[in-house]
């Protein structure tokens, strides 16, 4: 069976590539980091600029028009700048977005800007720093804070991405909620999924919708729309709060994602460990056709779904060899 462009045998377009710049990160989430450490890729393995421009350039054929960098922490990249600046320039490419931690941002936020950043969603699981500490193994808490304001005064309008662990209690979500009030942000709570973390398989599973029903109980929250795959309910004319359900109220029939790790493997799913390593085809100077050729067999492959719910959570975890930060989350 073959796929028609951009599109998969289920019908679905897909418009977006995420790629990861890098596994390393300067934070280790308990969620996030296996229990034994995480097995760095050695650093020339790691795509090159100019390999992540031709990719996206190849990317724009096939019909991608959106590209999100993630890491680990892609601003630990030091070429950054200079690919976002080169993608912005590429014909269909229509919008460029981060993924980042925070922890680099007061220094990095300007230029960003400068090199054409479209928007930036900001990681932050608690507003209190020693909670902060608890989950990342960092006092970085102030400057994830710092930075957050640096992206502010830059004229972004940062989505905050704080995961639903069981130990967010509803005072916190209260907290979130009145930041979000109060700056121009979105702070969006996102179910925990299966990431190979020593802590992930310990920690319960807290359905988003617990969150949102206290929520717009106790603070009268009205007329949601959809962003994405976000849920989300304005707060005056500041920011908004907003509710990502991957795992009780999966989104997999509409995706439209590709991803593409920081060695150069394509992956049609964050779940899924059979992807496709472009690295030595861009190395040896393979035609821009038969990389294309690759994009297509992602997408021949893909599945319907994810394969995960909140009955088979925990069970699943084990198999999922493929941990966020090296497929780009």
């Amino acid at each position: 069976m073959k796929t028609e462009k951009n599109t998969d045998k289920y019908g679905r377009r897909h418009t977006y590539l995420r790629i990861s710049l890098t596994d390393r990160c300067n934070l280790s989430c308990f969620y996030c980091t296996p229990k034994y450490g995480l097995k760095l890729s050695d650093r020339a393995d790691q795509l090159g600029r100019r390999e992540i421009v031709r990719t996206v350039r190849i990317a724009a054929e096939f019909g991608i028009s959106k590209i999100r960098f993630t890491g680990g922490e892609p601003l630990f990249r030091k070429d950054i700048h200079s690919i976002i600046r080169q993608v912005k320039a590429i014909h269909g490419i229509e919008r460029v977005s981060i993924t980042t931690n925070g922890v680099m941002l007061k220094h990095t936020a300007a230029a960003l800007k400068d090199a054409g950043l479209d928007s930036l969603n900001i990681s932050l699981d608690s507003l209190d720093p020693e909670r902060f500490n608890t989950i990342t193994g960092s006092n970085a808490f102030h400057d994830v804070m710092d930075g957050i304001f640096a992206a502010i005064g830059q004229g972004f309008r940062p989505k905050i991405n704080v995961v639903a662990l069981d130990s967010l209690g509803l005072d916190e979500a209260d907290r979130f909620l009145e930041f979000a009030s109060i700056h121009p942000v979105t702070v969006r709570f996102i179910e925990l999924m299966p990431l190979c973390g020593e802590g992930s398989s310990k920690t319960g599973f807290v359905p988003v919708s617990t969150i949102e029903e206290y929520l717009v109980m106790k603070h009268g929250l009205m007329n949601p729309s959809m962003d994405g795959v976000a849920k989300v309910y304005p707060l005056g004319r500041r920011g908004a709060i907003g509710f990502i359900s991957p795992i009780s109220h999966p989104f997999c029939d509409k995706c439209n994602r590709i991803r593409l790790s920081s060695t150069g493997t394509l992956y049609g799913c964050l779940f899924d460990s059979s992807g496709i390593n472009i690295r030595h085809m861009l190395r040896n100077n393979t035609g821009d056709e038969e990389i294309m050729h690759i994009f297509r067999e992602v997408l021949l492959f893909k599945k319907p779904s994810h394969g995960l719910d909140e009955s088979n959570l925990k069970d699943r975890a084990p198999e999922i060899k493929n941990l966020i930060r090296l497929i780009g989350g």
